[in-house]
């Protein structure tokens, strides 16, 4: 009969590293309002503050909403990846319900200004903006769904000064798509090409 050897040398469990990571935050706007809690601007701000990819969803009643800013929202900031959806609005089928008016937020405003990289801007109508209604500065964004220049039913101009500008450093930006039903832009109306 053989007799096994328990080894002398005690074996100790080691942990291993993980490797750092953030929770995805959904910031919902809640208010038609220019500023505070559940407005655009204060999603946008919220986004910015925080990190990893983001989303700002809208719950504004049902159907079509316009916000109205009294000054130009904030950019989503370099380093962020933000997903702007007015699809999520309530009642929203193949056209956009949530309109950024700049009838009000001053000479040269921008509707929407994306200093980030792979950022999404999807189901909005943005008019009325005497500067630009997009104004892209980063790569690899996606601008699809959205009516630019138009009013919700794409008939009548609500032009921004330009419709969507891309700086010269940014690439690789999509604007529109024909993969999905609905996935494309209209873009008319604006006093200015883009």
């Amino acid at each position: 009969m053989s007799h096994l050897r328990r080894p002398s040398a005690r074996i100790r469990p080691t942990a291993e590293r993980l490797e750092a990571r953030s929770l995805l935050a959904t910031f919902l706007v809640t208010s038609a309002a220019d500023a505070g809690p559940g407005t655009l601007r204060q999603a946008i701000w919220d986004a910015n503050a925080a990190p990893g990819a983001d989303t700002v969803s809208f719950a504004i009643g049902t159907g079509p909403q316009v916000i109205q800013p009294l000054s130009p929202p904030p950019a989503v900031a370099a380093g962020q990846t933000l997903t702007i959806d007015g699809r999520t609005q309530p009642g929203t089928g193949t056209a956009p319900r949530i309109t950024l008016d700049g009838a009000s937020a001053g000479t040269g405003a921008t509707g929407l200004e994306i200093d980030a990289d792979n950022c999404l801007v999807r189901g909005l109508t943005v008019g009325n903006f005497n500067g630009v209604g997009l104004d892209i500065l980063g790569s690899g964004n996606r601008i699809d769904s959205d009516y630019i220049g138009t009013d919700i039913t794409g008939l009548v101009a609500r032009p921004n000064g330009i419709g969507i500008r891309l700086s010269a450093g940014a690439s690789r930006n999509l604007i529109g798509t024909t993969a999905v039903d609905g996935d494309g832009n209209l873009i008319a109306g604006n006093a200015g090409d883009g």
